[in-house]
């Protein structure tokens, strides 16, 4: 079951803290003479970047919407971004204020190490770094933590559930896992109990039903509190695609959301996930030296008999021993042609299977291709490696020992003498050609030279490009054009923020 509910913690330390007040007089965008910024409209992109060791957000233009000071910033949820910073900082911050002869953090001293609070997308501090730990926004609520408790604020940082709890998770269709005195219920947005809290954990709600979990057994309940699926799992997962993982008595097995089993494993059988109606199934069909008659490491000839009936004759024979792999459907059903194996998770609809390759014994060589969720070849076996489809296409490794993309039905998209190939985002792929990397288009033409030490891929229109002389970080434009010069230690993609 994912992360367990627990109680955060924040190490204490002799370290000014500095009660913030809410205020709109520090913003972003450029500086008067005095030192403070000026309010400049939120701009419709925002990355965080990384300089000199601190945190801050720029836009499109390179403008800086909030000076790097921050130790760590969090990605933009509900137009509110997380933030911590040093005590440094702080008294500079607080310096910069008292400058210019106003006192924005009050009378008020604390504590602690480190303290969190937001900011909006214009750069402006609207909630004061006053708590322990954070959640992102989800539903115009977040998680913090005060004084060791857990409650929740609004976006203006006012408190409206109060902090009683030991661990929260996230609101989703209007409730929240909360946990109190060890045990786990749901709350909805006034901080009420709707789902008592008796479970020593308990996810979120998927497709109407969440998983729990009361003296390392698990099972499901609907909203209401009611169980749908009794305890009776040693282990599970939440239910995607009307369809949970389990595990009960040392073997997997599928179940849907009446609790009927689709699939049993074998024993010592693993599954994978199930994704876009298939799911792998992988194991080894074992072969023991007191049935194949060979030795194996450890016996050395010592013993005599025919079979081997030494205290190694239970030990696997690698030789005869075959690791085999398969797609399951919805139903349960092998869709893996015949003497195929199959590799990885389906993706857009289609799966990675391998052709044993002639003159090996042992079937593990094979030539790559791919097959769809009927188990017909959609592209037949000719690789000698295969990657999973993204956004329409593959990497697959060539006989002619070069990586190359290819879509859906086959066809060649990228060729080229490229050490590395990447998926398309926004219509380029990185290459990476002598260590340097550019990108392609979908075209299969190179557009932009490869040139950097490393790059992201392209987000809303901007990649991250790493300076080859100075291993500095900026951000290029479709063209290639360096719109904001490589200067940072690290950078984030751009986030499209809702303001």
């Amino acid at each position: 079951m994912s992360d367990k509910l627990e109680l955060q913690h924040v190490s204490r330390a002799t370290a000014l803290v500095l009660s913030e007040a809410r205020s709109n007089l520090i913003t972003r965008g450029r500086r008067d003479s005095v030192g403070l910024l000026r309010c400049e409209p939120a701009p419709a992109c925002l990355a965080a970047v990384n300089s000199d060791g601190k945190w801050g957000f720029i836009s499109k233009n390179g403008t800086f919407i909030a000076e790097p000071i921050y130790s760590v910033v969090r990605s933009y949820s509900c137009a509110r971004a997380a933030f911590s910073f040093s005590s440094v900082h702080r008294r500079l911050y607080q310096r910069a204020v008292a400058d210019m002869g106003r006192s924005l953090f009050g009378d008020c001293y604390g504590f602690v190490e480190m303290k969190w609070g937001y900011l909006d997308t214009s750069g402006t501090t609207v909630i004061p770094s006053s708590f322990e730990a954070v959640r992102e926004f989800s539903e115009d609520l977040a998680g913090v933590l005060l004084n060791g408790h857990w409650g929740f604020i609004d976006k203006y940082g006012n408190l409206v559930i109060q902090p009683r709890f030991d661990g929260v998770r996230d609101f989703h269709d209007g409730l929240a896992v909360a946990k109190i005195e060890g045990k786990c219920g749901f709350i909805n947005k006034i901080g009420e109990f709707v789902v008592e809290p008796i479970f020593d954990d308990l996810e979120e709600l998927s497709e109407g039903l969440a998983l729990v979990e009361i003296g390392h057994k698990y099972g499901f309940i609907r909203e209401a509190g009611r169980f749908a699926i009794a305890l009776q799992f040693d282990r599970a997962e939440s239910f995607r695609g009307s369809i949970s993982r389990v595990w009960k008595d040392g073997n997997n097995a599928f179940i849907d959301t009446d609790g009927r089993i689709i699939f049993q494993c074998d024993e010592d059988e693993t599954l994978g996930n199930f994704i876009d109606g298939a799911a792998l199934v992988s194991g080894v069909s074992k072969v023991f030296a007191s049935e194949c008659g060979h030795d194996v490491q450890g016996c050395d000839g010592v013993c005599s008999d025919d079979p081997c009936s030494c205290e190694y004759s239970e030990r696997l024979c690698e030789d005869c021993s075959v690791n085999y792999a398969y797609f399951i459907n919805r139903m349960g059903k092998n869709i893996t042609p015949s003497r195929f194996k199959a590799f990885g998770d389906f993706s857009e609809s289609l799966g990675v299977v391998g052709q044993p390759m002639e003159n090996y014994d042992t079937g593990e060589h094979h030539l790559f291709g791919y097959i769809d969720t009927s188990g017909q070849i959609k592209i037949r076996p000719q690789y000698y490696a295969a990657e999973p489809f993204k956004n329409g296409k593959a990497r697959v490794y060539t006989a002619d020992e070069e990586w190359k993309l290819i879509n859906i039905a086959g066809d060649l998209v990228a060729e080229g003498n490229f050490d590395e190939i990447g998926n398309f985002e926004e219509g380029f792929a990185p290459i990476n050609v002598d260590g340097k990397y550019g990108f392609i288009d979908t075209d299969r033409s190179v557009v932009i030279e490869p040139q950097f030490r490393s790059v992201h891929n392209f987000e809303n229109g901007m990649a991250g490009v790493q300076d080859d002389a100075n291993n500095k970080w900026g951000f290029i434009d479709k063209t290639g054009k360096v719109v904001i010069p490589c200067q940072f230690e690290e950078v984030r993609d751009f986030q499209r923020v809702m303001t």
